[in-house]
């Protein structure tokens, strides 16, 4: 015969059942941030096949979800860190683009996406004379081409998305341009829902849907725009902030979230999307009161977003909303990093990828560039369910009451 647990049974074993679905609940919230293990992906004087690597300056740095890390040396590189932690580096082939008949002599300023491919901005001719966006071996906009009648100068910013499109930044002395592949797609005096926008920031961004955000200014103030909307300008309040100065770059995400910084209130400063602030000076992260937040910034898909900040007494460090990545005077592979994704011409010497993952640029002692992947650890969630498994278990065996499938944990549901 079987004997049926009785109503009072079932319910002592489900509230306890509850009791450890709850702690796993808290644990999980406590291992919610993850743990990052950080390794070179590049190190000034690696070999790159029969080269050795070196310029590993305050570079620009790229990554994708394919775990690559591609950056410019002595030429472009790209460079894999595998499950061991060991580094594998190659050249990327740059093709043999021509600016009219100009070979190509020099580049720079990658950007990967998911399928590998790189676009880059290229010098041409002796001394770099000329410069142009090249992608498929192709040669999209350079020097050559012009703004409202002036040749162009320089570029600031190179993007590549998943859809194949390269978005370029391009400067002379009387106008701006951004490129989307050789089309303009804004320019400078453009009106965009009635403003007319003077001046182009220098780091504009692009989404797999090519969707194109930026930070404009116009004679009286500065705001975020796409190409063809407003999307917040100085006055505006977000989450119950008054933005007063709006600066820097922008990042853009898949899901059309636009990450931006800001002063806002009483001179406070902090990282702002359409919709909240995000993070903020004086805001306490992983013990570390922050005091000065960088005006790159870097999101992926689910909204993580990456940052260079100040904090405590001055220390530069890599963080995320949750925690610090990174600092100046840690100790990586037996190396000091003495500076961390810090650029005096403001480059986006940080990265991030839909898998969490962030690429960024640090000096080491003795002044070597390098470049590092900070990697995070899986959660030991697995562990934390087989310990609340064995938990409820051992409960039900001492009541006799509970039956434990083998697969998996079965109760019957009384009403409680």
């Amino acid at each position: 015969m079987v004997r049926m647990p009785s109503d009072a049974s079932l319910r002592s074993c489900s509230k306890f059942y509850l009791l450890v679905l709850t702690s796993l609940s808290l644990v999980g919230g406590a291992i919610a941030a993850p743990a990052y293990d950080i390794r070179f992906a590049a190190v000034q004087g690696d070999p790159v096949g029969s080269q050795t690597l070196t310029g590993v300056g305050s570079q620009v740095v790229s990554n994708n979800d394919l775990g690559e890390v591609v950056f410019a040396g002595n030429t472009l590189i790209r460079s894999v860190v595998d499950a061991a932690g060991q580094r594998h580096l190659s050249s990327v082939p740059l093709g043999n683009p021509q600016l009219n008949a100009i070979p190509l002599t020099g580049a720079f300023d990658p950007s990967v996406n998911d399928s590998g491919q790189v676009a880059y901005q290229g010098a041409f001719g002796p001394f770099g004379s000329n410069y142009g966006i090249v992608f498929n071996n192709q040669v999209l906009v350079s020097t050559q081409d012009s703004i409202h009648g002036s040749p162009i100068n320089w570029f600031s910013q190179v993007t590549l998305n998943n859809a194949g499109q390269v978005l370029s930044a391009a400067h002379n002395d009387v106008a701006e341009a951004y490129f989307v592949n050789d089309q303009a797609v804004v320019t400078s005096g453009q009106v965009i829902d009635g403003i007319e926008i003077r001046d182009l920031s220098l780091w504009p961004t692009i989404n797999d849907s090519g969707t194109v955000a930026f930070m404009g200014q116009w004679a009286t103030g500065r705001g975020i725009f796409t190409a063809s909307h407003k999307i917040v300008i100085e006055g505006d309040t977000i989450d119950g902030h008054h933005l007063s100065f709006i600066d820097g770059g922008t990042a853009l995400n898949n899901a059309g979230e636009i990450v931006f910084p800001a002063r806002f209130d009483d001179g406070q400063y902090g990282l702002f999307s359409q919709n909240k602030l995000l993070v903020r000076t004086g805001d306490l992260i992983d013990g570390h009161t922050i005091t000065f937040i960088s005006q790159r910034v870097a999101i992926d898909d689910l909204g993580d977003i990456a940052f260079t900040a100040q904090y405590d007494d001055g220390q530069y460090g890599i963080f995320t909303r949750e925690q610090l990545i990174a600092s100046v005077g840690d100790i990586i592979d037996g190396r000091e990093l003495q500076s961390v994704g810090q650029s005096s011409n403001g480059a986006n010497m940080l990265a991030i990828n839909n898998l969490g993952e962030i690429a960024f640029h640090a000096y080491l002692d003795g002044g070597a560039g390098s470049m590092l992947l900070a990697r995070p650890v899986p959660e030991p969630s697995v562990v934390a369910l087989t310990f609340a498994t064995a938990l409820l278990s051992l409960s039900c065996r001492r009541r006799a009451y509970c039956t434990l499938r083998s697969s998996q944990m079965s109760l019957t549901s009384p009403v409680l």
